[in-house]
């Protein structure tokens, strides 16, 4: 028998799976399908924890910024995303590095 995941779990084991998404193949392209898919878990499922794509997408790069994974917050950065661009200075120096090393 498979155990059920509270809310809060499920949201936080999406969230990782979207964020190593985001790492592989970047931000930008990620879907709710994709996550879904990396998570074997229905689409329906990945819309009713993460919302809508931006909100999916914000979360993300909340969650990004939080653990300092620099290619994603780069990403934001080039964007304009208003998360990204509230990362702490380090974390902005490394991901304009990361841009440069590229």
């Amino acid at each position: 028998m498979t155990t059920r995941l509270d809310i809060k779990d499920r949201t936080n084991d999406l969230l990782d799976v979207a964020l190593q998404l985001a790492v592989d193949h970047g931000w930008r392209a990620l879907t709710h399908h994709g996550v879904a898919v990396a998570a074997h878990v229905s689409n329906g499922l990945v819309v009713a924890r993460l919302g809508t794509k931006q909100e999916m997408l914000r979360a993300v790069m909340r969650r990004a910024v939080n653990r300092g994974v620099v290619p994603v917050v780069a990403e934001g950065l080039a964007v304009g995303d208003k998360h990204a661009r509230r990362a702490g200075e380090a974390l902005r120096e490394a991901a304009a590095e990361h841009v440069r090393s590229a």
